[in-house]
């Protein structure tokens, strides 16, 4: 469908502020705008009886319908791109986990072809590190093969390489030189993320000290909370200047354990995560990837060894998931746009319903089902028997 103006009318909107009321929301090239300048040819769109919402994004997650990231080409990125639409993503940074560097140079470049032509679904803000300067022993489902010693010189080829879009590294901040990379990165722009990790508390918070902001899938691929040695999860659930990721599929974390990470932190400081991975969007299965198999039951993603590899529950699974242990709607919504936002440093263009913000939004239908998604004021996914 063509761009166009839009007037959206009669819809519960979830403003700005993260409070609900019924208002009329207008686009008008691309951007949100007040309604009274929509312009006499805006398309009027009657919203009865639904929810509109920020687009969600996800800023970690590895693939979907066969698309590996990492091993994917610019159609691959792209189908990937057109799914996330269809589950109200409309933002996303993928994750690349540890792989070889010809690997990873290759997508980097096909990620920017892609973000320089568009993806026809959701927009592709950067790419999430993963790695590949982790901990072999909280590796997790990482192959051991591929991890490094941080390394500045590495970080800004890769970073140059995608014309800068490099949003987000995960790092182990014990590894020898990761304060220093940490550092560097922090100059660059690229927001830097504590993860795969056996870190004490006292490293932790010089990790957070040197600008590190994000705790990569809180509980998951970290040393273990003890009372006496509280380690990376005693800093990140303790320190304000940290924003936590949960994955909220209720298999990497039990409901009661995301109850206390969002009690610990407060809504403002967690963000919505997926960490899905390439058999996303297909069917219960052994999926072989190099030497190993993936192995999904019941949408939960596991290796031969038991450990869990990767989800395919995209955000707004966990967003409605969230739901069900007592976070109003408001405040899921927000931990899945708003919060996502602005740990990937993209808040300033997406992220909420706020007038001069890119048109990024989502209609619900009265059952909270992804109704119409809108990336940059077009519609680039409609629900079966939805019209505008």
């Amino acid at each position: 469908m063509m761009d166009r103006s839009w007037l959206f009318e009669n819809a519960r909107v979830l403003k700005d502020d993260f409070t609900f009321e019924t208002v009329p929301v207008a686009i008008r090239d691309g951007f949100i705008t007040e309604a009274n300048n929509a312009g006499a040819g805006a398309h009027r769109v009657d919203c009865s009886g639904m929810t509109l919402i920020p687009g969600l994004i996800d800023t970690h997650f590895h693939g979907a319908l066969g698309n590996c990231f990492g091993r994917t080409d610019a159609e691959g990125i792209r189908k990937v791109a057109a799914f996330e639409a269809s589950k109200g993503i409309t933002s996303i940074v993928p994750a690349v986990s540890a792989t070889t560097d010809d690997h990873l140079e290759a997508f980097l470049k096909d990620l920017r072809t892609v973000m320089e032509t568009g993806s026809g679904g959701a927009r592709i803000e950067g790419v999430h590190l993963e790695g590949p300067f982790l901990s072999m022993d909280y590796r997790g489902g990482q192959m051991p093969r591929y991890l490094q010693t941080p390394s500045e010189e590495k970080l800004r080829h890769w970073h140059e390489l995608c014309g800068g879009a490099v949003k987000i590294l995960t790092l182990a901040p014990e590894l020898e030189n990761a304060l220093p990379v940490i550092r560097a990165a922090k100059e660059m722009g690229i927001a830097v993320a504590m993860g795969h990790t056996g870190a004490d508390y006292d490293t932790a918070e010089a990790a957070i000290d040197c600008g590190a902001s994000i705790s990569t899938h809180t509980f998951n691929g970290m040393v273990s909370l003890h009372h006496r040695k509280p380690g990376i999860l005693g800093a990140v659930l303790t320190d304000d200047r940290v924003s936590c990721e949960i994955i909220a599929d209720f298999v990497h974390l039990h409901p009661a354990t995301v109850k206390l990470i969002c009690r610990a932190k407060g809504m403002d400081r967690v963000h919505l995560v997926s960490d899905s991975m390439f058999a996303t969007g297909l069917p219960d299965g052994d999926y072989p990837e190099e030497d190993r198999v993936r192995h999904i039951r019941n949408g939960a993603c596991v290796l031969d060894d038991g450990r869990i590899s990767g989800s395919t529950f995209p955000v707004f699974y966990g967003m409605k998931n969230l739901l069900t242990v007592g976070i109003p709607l408001e405040q899921a919504v927000m931990a899945a746009s708003r919060n996502s936002a602005r740990a990937a440093g993209i808040f300033d263009h997406t992220g909420s319903i706020t007038p001069g913000k890119r048109g990024d939004m989502v209609l619900l239908n009265d059952k909270l089902e992804v109704a119409a998604t809108f990336v940059d004021g077009c519609p680039v996914y409609l629900a079966e028997g939805m019209s505008l």
